[in-house]
């Protein structure tokens, strides 16, 4: 039975060569001038990480209600929301809680074309995405600034299930209360990139609004703060985490291959496994 103290508080080859040169920028970046070396997970930082990685793959603000706003960028029919090709300038922009998310979109047909919108030829969507604002949860809060490119397939009107893969970077100031003391409180500035890959959606949520499978990959660096400090860097570190999803609402999470977790994608909490 989970207990208090458990818990946690919230293809392409083209993508995987962005990720690479996205997390190699990412990780020179940091919140004070002079961190400490990368600083190897015991199982409390490993914690930490995963109370953000909660947030960062939840419904309330994080990976899988962006997988729901990408669902909701094309409309079927002749009521479709038009695509851009020669514009760079947003789409559309529309508000979710306290954050904001501005899209640009592309259609293509079966060849890679481009289409003027959405019709029965499309196949496939390509959406660049920019979200800042704030997020929150149990005893947890965030200023997040993220932008990414997501490629949406099996957006026909004959498929059910879409499929996402895409890339991105993250920069994220997270307070929040410590997992096993909840007086202790745990600053934390977080840059890095993240990949998804082959994860599966159903277009129609009544059935299943949880991802049926794929992964989701953060590749960051960590600043952890000294509480009341203006900044000061306490410890410097880095992490990989992935997120697998399985249909439910309670995907695996993986830290540095090491630390194991299930996180609850409508809350965010996350417990240990």
């Amino acid at each position: 039975e989970e207990t208090d103290a458990m818990k946690l508080h919230p293809t392409r080859t083209a993508f995987a060569a962005v990720l690479i040169a996205a997390a190699v920028v990412m990780s020179s970046c940091g919140k004070g001038t002079n961190p400490t070396n990368p600083a190897q997970l015991d199982q409390q930082t490993a914690d930490d990480v995963a109370v953000m990685a909660g947030a960062d793959a939840s419904m309330n603000g994080g990976v899988t209600a962006e997988l729901s706003a990408g669902a909701q960028l094309f409309v079927p029919g002749p009521q479709a929301m038009p695509g851009s090709i020669s514009s760079t300038a947003w789409d559309t922009t529309f508000t979710r809680d306290s954050l904001t998310i501005s899209v640009s979109r592309t259609f293509y047909n079966a060849l890679g074309q481009p289409l003027p919108g959405y019709g029965p030829t499309a196949v496939r969507l390509v959406a660049t995405t920019r979200i800042t604002g704030t997020m929150s949860g149990h005893r947890y809060r965030a200023t997040i600034q993220r932008t990414g490119m997501l490629d949406i397939g099996g957006i026909n009107a004959l498929q059910d299930t879409l499929t996402f893969n895409g890339i991105g970077s993250d920069t994220t100031d997270a307070q929040f209360s410590g997992m096993m003391d909840s007086t202790r409180t745990v600053v934390l500035h977080k840059t890095g990139a993240r990949a998804l890959s082959q994860v599966k959606l159903l277009k129609d949520p009544n059935v299943n609004p949880w991802p049926l499978s794929g992964t989701a990959t953060w590749t960051i660096t960590v600043d952890k703060l000294v509480t009341g400090g203006g900044g000061t860097i306490e410890k410097h570190f880095s992490a990989t985490v992935v997120v697998t999803f399985d249909g439910t609402s309670t995907p695996d999470i993986t830290i540095n291959g090491s630390f194991h977790y299930r996180v609850n994608l409508l809350t965010g909490i996350v417990t240990r496994v």
